[in-house]
Order: structure tokens, then C-alpha cells, then sequence
């Protein structure tokens, strides 16, 4: 059944005559799923989740089983590992698990409950959910974040999760439970509460129950102290601990496997112990499945509604799957941190150079405004620069994950100074050609009057009446300016198109704050008429010795908090007057300006304090400045632009003119 969700969705927009065939499809694939056949849920070559075929093919099992309650049960492992191995041990299934055909993407399979279990146990069918073995010799080439995004959806989906590992060493999977824990972090709208059982193969029980206390001790140690870190990027003052996102208790969700042989394949026998261990495990899960609240096991309709969900909130969350674990996370964090203090060096740079630029121009200072002058001014401050990021690779403790990074960051560097070159000789050549009207303008104004004088003095005073006379009188003005303005436009005119201010407003956005839970539908779809108010439970998170405890606030912080806010909508107040004052035209760097302001003010008012501002205040609070912004700097397009170019410059004289000549 392998893309066949794929042809079903390209079909359905397809001609009427493939609508046999389109139609027949979801009733195939469900009674295929209803007989117990694997059926692929999602692609794990495209690393893709076919909506549309899912709900279809459910819809039908739905309509031939009626609207039954689903355990769902998902499994987790590397390739080797034994996961599908243990599923067709544990229910007789059919997953493949030969060197040669390893399970891709994530495959469903329903298994029917016995009529006499169903009410003891709350639910009619169990789904149970294997997964390609993750980082599979097969997968070197695939990217990090599509292995991330199939571990989180399975762990997501499932009731209960069960995570293979092959010995004891948690390592092997440490890194994509990290993953997994940012994402749930991130989807908390979609209350989503995973379960999950460890199971460790290839290892035997261990009867000393003080060495085993001890050991399922530390694993609850490692799984708390990587969720922590988690929950601190996030901004999630309620977790602590891995139970706080995955309910997990170290006493009965952690299991030991015996290997399945005992010795050597291909001649050894099977381990009697692996079969009893299989046994305990299947109690386990259906002790579990028991216990779980009959609002938490769904119907069809209602799984169906959940897949839709999750994926979609999967989507919007693929900025955290690019990483390997919250080491790098913190690494790229602490790195972006720095690189968007090095732009705003160089950008702060840029705005001076123009304004010293723009000085000499208007001045009479400057006829005209060289590149290599303008690469001279910024090579030095961006050499300056790139230096220290090249240090800051070098010397940083994260110095072996930030390699990965190194020619990225660089190259954007590269990119930014060669934009802010380009920017900065175009508005100067914008001044310069505005000087050169304005001045051609001033020595030309008199004898163009002269001349519209004489022509309007000869003209005789028509006998029908006034409306007559202002028709030939604006048919005379249009034909003289137009001789005389011929004479004054330059052969060539600036040719840039005008920014699309929102555009580079939302992409500035959406850079800078990329860390944000569901920030493309925050910054899209914002409400622009939304007024910003502080919400003290989401916008501030305090400490006590450095542990984050809750959003409690006392009411001299929130005194501090009122009055930053304030300090900041007025210092960006200020600085956009100031800039419609210069007459300099836009520039995006107006933008990280003001995201420069914010995150000055609010890292100075957590200065020495037990609270911080969050992430998401910075965010709120910039789409209120900068969408008042974006109204002053298309202001301020326009008035550059009648100022400085050579036709609406002109345009702007020959209304004043014709007005001045019509009064008697």
C-alpha cells in the first residue's frame, strides 16, 4: 500500500472519469486494515502524513465497524534493536524485520479485542504503530528532523509508546526523546499527555533489587535532567521533571529482555526467558490500557481528528526537529544570540555611514557617491566582525556542535554586508539624483515662468466664458511643462522597486523570534487592531537560586515591568520621529532597530532581579511597535521618493504652478 495516500490525494483533484477508482480506494485500504494488513500511515520516504487518504480510509473502517473505541499502542527503536521482532512475538503480527526489509516510515495495524475483554478492558480494538528503525543504515542521508518528526508523532499518537532499546545504554535514543520532549512542550493546545515503557533487550533482569533500584534510579535522573533543560529553553515554568511531559514511573516502566537466543545464530535455540519476558510485558501493557481513562482511549472519528491535529502541529513545529538534541539546541540559541548582536554592530554601522553620507549630498558636499567609498567605510567594521565569530567558533565550549554551523554563519555575514552595500549605494545615488533636480529645478523655475508669462499674456481672453478659458489655459500649461521638464529629466532614472515593507515585517519576525512555538501562524495571522497588554502568567517567568518556579509576580516587579514597557514604546516613538524627521527614506534595519530596543530594556530590567521577560513579551510586544512602524516608514517611502526622484519631484511643482497662475 506504499504511496498510495499519495496517488488517492492526487486523484481527488483529478477529472471525474478517475472517480471509480477514487472512490474505491479508502474501501480497499479498510477492509485490507480490518483483516489485519499493515497499512502505511505515514511516508517515510517523504517523511509525509497523507491527511486526506488517512480520514478516507478511517472514515470506511468506521462505516463497516461502527464508530469503535481504539487503544493505540506505538513503538519506538533503532533498526536491530528487536522492536518489530517483539510486536509479532507480543501479537502474532506481520511486521517485516529481515536485514533487507526494515519497516519505513510509520505502518498501522488493527487488532481486533475479544468480546469477553471488551468492557473489562474500555475499548474495542487495539492500533498498533511500528516505526522504521531509527538512524537505519538505509537512512544515513536522511535529515535529522524527519527521523525527530516521526518519533514525536508515533509518541504523540500512541495511548502508550513503547521505546526499544538494544542493552541498557539510553544514549542510542536519548538524543530523539529530547526532541520529542521540546515538541510536546511546544503543543500544549493540543493536551496531549504520551505514556511510555522502556524496553531494554539483550540484558538480563537483574536480582539484586538494591542494584536495580539503582539503575532505573539513574535513568529517571538522565531523563529529568535533559527534560529540565528542555523545559528552561522553552519557557515552561510548570516541568521539571520527564513525568511532568511523558507519565512515566522508573518502578513499572522499565523492562529487561533476555536476548532472544541463547548463543550464536544461526544454531542457537530461542531464550525461554525472552518468551516469559514477552509475556510479563503484554500484562503489562494490558494492566496499563485497563487503568488508562476511557476519555483519554478515542473513537475512530476521534483518532482520525487526532492524527489531523498532531501533524499539523508537527508542521508548524519544524524549526526544533532540525536539531540532534537540547545540547545543540542551546548551542544554535546561545550562537543566534551573539551573531544578532555582531548584524546590529555592523547594521548600527551601515545607519551611521548613511547618515554621514546623506549629510554630504544634501549639503553640496558629495556630487557623487562611489561603491568602493561605501565597501571602503563597511570592509573594515565586517572584517572586525567576522573575526570575532570566526573566535567565538574557535573558543566557545560548544566549539565541536558549532562546526556544523561555521560556513552558514559566515556566509550569512557575507550576504548581510553585500545587502547593506547595495541598499546603502542605492539610496545614495537616490540622494544624489534628487540634489541634482532640485538644483537644475531652482536654476531653470524662473525662466520657466518667464515663459509660461508670455504665452499666457498673447493669449486672447475667450468671448464664450470662464470654464473655456481655464480648459486653454491648462492645455497651454501642460504643453509648455512638458517642453521644459523634457529638457530637465535626467536620461536615466532610478529604476528600484519600493520594498514591500509588510513582507520584510513579517520575515524580519519570523527570523528573529524562529524559536517560538507555532510563530508562523502568531506573526501571519496576527490581529493588527489587537492592542498589547502584559499577561504576567505568559509573559514573565520568575526564579528563586536560580530554579524557575512559577509566574508568580509581586507587585513592585510588576510596578518595573509597567514602567520597561512604557520606556520602550516610547524610546521606538522617538526614534521613528526621529527618522521622519531625517527624510532618509526606509531601510530594514529600521526594523532590528526597534527589536534592538526591546531586547536592550528587557534584559536591563531582569538585570539583578528574580524574574525574566519572555520570549513571547518580545514577540507580542514588537508585532504592536512594529506595525506601527510599517504605517510611519511607508510615510516615509513616499516622502523620499517625491523628494528625491526626478518625476515626482516635478510632478509634486506642477499643480503649485498652474494654482499660482490661475489666481487673477
Amino acid at each position: 500500500m506504499r504511496e498510495v495516500g499519495q496517488i488517492y490525494e492526487a486523484l481527488e483533484e483529478a477529472s471525474s472519469q478517475t472517480h471509480t477508482l477514487f472512490v474505491s480506494l479508502p474501501q480497499m485500504a479498510a477492509d485490507l486494515m480490518i483483516s489485519g494488513i499493515p497499512i502505511e500511515l505515514m511516508d517515510g520516504d517523504a517523511s509525509y502524513v497523507p491527511l486526506k487518504w488517512v480520514a478516507a480510509v478511517f472514515d470506511k473502517v468506521s462505516e463497516k465497524l461502527g464508530d469503535k473505541r481504539v487503544f493505540v499502542l506505538s513503538v519506538l527503536g533503532l533498526q536491530g534493536s528487536g522492536k518489530s521482532t517483539l510486536l509479532n512475538a507480543m501479537f502474532g503480527l506481520q511486521f517485516s524485520f529481515s536485514a533487507g526489509r526494515c519497516t519505513r516510515g510509520a505502518y498501522m495495524q488493527l487488532l481486533k479485542v475479544e468480546e469477553m475483554l471488551r468492557e473489562e478492558l474500555g475499548y474495542d480494538f487495539v492500533l498498533v504503530v511500528d516505526t522504521e528503525g531509527l538512524r537505519a543504515s538505509a537512512l544515513i542521508n536522511k535529515a535529522q528532523n524527519e527521523e525527530n518528526e516521526l518519533a514525536t508523532f508515533v509518541i504523540g499518537l500512541g495511548n502508550l509508546t513503547l521505546i526499544n532499546i538494544f542493552g541498557k545504554d539510553l544514549s542510542e535514543i536519548q538524543d530523539i526523546l529530547q526532541i520529542a520532549i521540546h515538541a510536546f512542550l511546544r503543543m500544549k493546545q493540543l493536551n496531549i499527555s504520551p505514556r511510555c515503557l522502556f524496553v531494554h533487550q539483550n540484558i538480563e533482569e537483574i536480582i539484586d533489587t538494591n542494584q536495580n533500584m539503582e539503575r532505573r534510579r539513574c535513568l529517571e535522573e538522565r531523563l529529568d535532567e535533559m527534560t529540565l533543560a528542555a523545559a528552561k529553553y522553552e519557557e515552561c515554568s510548570d516541568v521539571s521533571t520527564f513525568n511532568d511531559v511523558i507519565k512515566f514511573d522508573p518502578k513499572t516502566h522499565i523492562h529487561y529482555f533476555a536476548h532472544l537466543w541463547e548463543g550464536s545464530p544461526p544454531m542457537a535455540p530461542p531464550n525461554p526467558c525472552y518468551s516469559h519476558n514477552v509475556q510479563k510485558l503484554k500484562s503489562r501493557i494490558l494492566k496499563h490500557a485497563k487503568e488508562e481513562s476511557r476519555g483519554s482511549i478515542l473513537k475512530i472519528s476521534e483518532l482520525k481528528v487526532r492524527i489531523r491535529d498532531l501533524w499539523r502541529a508537527l508542521v508548524n513545529e519544524n524549526f526544533i526537529f532540525k536539531f540532534k538534541n537540547t545540547r545543540e539546541v542551546l548551542a544554535m540559541s546561545k550562537l543566534e544570540t551573539m551573531y544578532n548582536r555582531w548584524t546590529w554592530e555592523l547594521r548600527s554601522h551601515v545607519l551611521d555611514l548613511n547618515n554621514q553620507l546623506s549629510s554630504q549630498i544634501r549639503n553640496g558636499e558629495a556630487e557623487e557617491i562611489k561603491r568602493s567609498l561605501i565597501d571602503n567605510k563597511i570592509v573594515d567594521k565586517h572584517e572586525a566582525i567576522k573575526q570575532e565569530l570566526q573566535r567565538y567558533f574557535r573558543e566557545d565550549r560548544d566549539r565541536n556542535i558549532l562546526a556544523q554551523w561555521k560556513v552558514r554563519f559566515e556566509d550569512d555575514l557575507k550576504n548581510l554586508k553585500e545587502e547593506l552595500t547595495v541598499e546603502t549605494m542605492r539610496k545614495c545615488e537616490d540622494l544624489v539624483s534628487g540634489k541634482k533636480i532640485q538644483d537644475l529645478w531652482k536654476e531653470h523655475q524662473l525662466n520657466f515662468e518667464h515663459t509660461l508669462l508670455e504665452k499666457i499674456e498673447g493669449m486672447a481672453v475667450p468671448t464664450i466664458g470662464k470654464e473655456l478659458h481655464d480648459k486653454k489655459l491648462r492645455d497651454l500649461f501642460n504643453k509648455i511643462w512638458s517642453e521644459n521638464v523634457s529638457i530637465l529629466l535626467p536620461a536615466t532614472l532610478p529604476s528600484a522597486e519600493d520594498p514591500d515593507i509588510d513582507i520584510e515585517l513579517e520575515n524580519i519576525l519570523l527570523e528573529h523570534f524562529k524559536q517560538l512555538p507555532n510563530i508562523v501562524n502568531k506573526i501571519r495571522y496576527r490581529d493588527t487592531k489587537k492592542t498589547f497588554r502584559i499577561n504576567y502568567s505568559k509573559h514573565v517567568i520568575t526564579f528563586q537560586k536560580l530554579q524557575v518556579y512559577g509566574p508568580s509576580v509581586e507587585e513592585f516587579e510588576k510596578d518595573i515591568i509597567n514602567k520597561t514597557t512604557a520606556q520602550i514604546v516610547k524610546l521606538v516613538k522617538e526614534m521613528m520621529h526621529k527618522r521622519e524627521q531625517l527624510n532618509e527614506g526606509y531601510s530594514s534595519s529600521y526594523f532590528h532597530e526597534i527589536l534592538q530596543v526591546i531586547h536592550q530594556e528587557a534584559e536591563a530590567a531582569s538585570q539583578g532581579a528574580r524574574f525574566m521577560l519572555t520570549n513571547r513579551y518580545k514577540l507580542e510586544l514588537a508585532l504592536e511597535l512594529f506595525q506601527e512602524a510599517a504605517n510611519s516608514f511607508k510615510k516615509m517611502c513616499i516622502t523620499f521618493k517625491k523628494a528625491n526622484n526626478p518625476v515626482l519631484y516635478l510632478e509634486s511643482k506642477r499643480e503649485e504652478f498652474f494654482t499660482n497662475f490661475k489666481l487673477p
